[in-house]
């Protein structure tokens, strides 16, 4: 599966970033299909994040988080693949949950990754 993201794994145990306080999203593409309806300070803070260890090298990276990726898109064989880093649940994401764009976005994430939309 790890062949597959758009971002390089942590080789550690636990690489949860646990931000109770909320975490700042910064759009670093805001031409991408998936983010170019957002504007930039949009997107809610998210209360933890997975750590990676980068991007891949073909990879674009739409957003991050504490300068760590937050969302990240590539090429992959015939395919695309995508990687948000946090939870679009309760735990992490409940700011998310409750934004007006939620399912905007995770639509566009999935039509992009899907190839029912272009870039």
């Amino acid at each position: 599966m790890e062949d597959v993201l758009p971002v390089e794994i942590e080789p550690v145990y636990d690489d949860r970033v646990e931000r109770p306080e909320g975490g700042t999203v910064t759009l670093t593409d805001a031409d991408h299909y998936v983010t170019d309806h957002l504007d930039a300070g949009s997107f809610p803070e998210v209360y933890g994040y997975n750590e990676v260890a980068g991007l891949r090298d073909d990879a674009t990276e739409l957003m991050t988080v504490d300068g760590n990726p937050l969302l990240a898109v590539d090429a992959f064989g015939d395919g695309r693949t995508v990687v948000y880093a946090s939870d679009p649940g309760p735990k992490w994401g409940y700011g998310v949950m409750d934004w007006d764009g939620y399912d905007e976005f995770f639509v566009r994430a999935l039509e992009w990754a899907t190839g029912s939309a272009s870039e």
